[in-house]
């Protein structure tokens, strides 16, 4: 998956995610790939969400790519 969304980082791809935020169901975000972190020793996506239309944070073990 990380190789995915640094490809899509390199190429400002946008991409559908399927995302579990804690005590919620999970969501279909279409996302604008902008950066990938490591903060504590876990990945996490910075992206441009065009569902909330606005950048968020998502974290990577949360995170499933809608194509996979």
């Amino acid at each position: 998956m990380i190789e995915t969304l640094q490809q899509a980082i390199q190429t400002e791809e946008s991409l559908d995610i399927h995302y579990q935020a804690p005590g919620r169901e999970a969501e279909c975000r279409h996302v604008l790939t902008l950066l990938l972190e490591v903060r504590s020793g876990k990945y996490y996506l910075i992206a441009y969400c065009h569902t909330r239309r606005a950048n968020r944070t998502f974290r990577l073990d949360r995170l499933q790519l809608a194509d996979h």
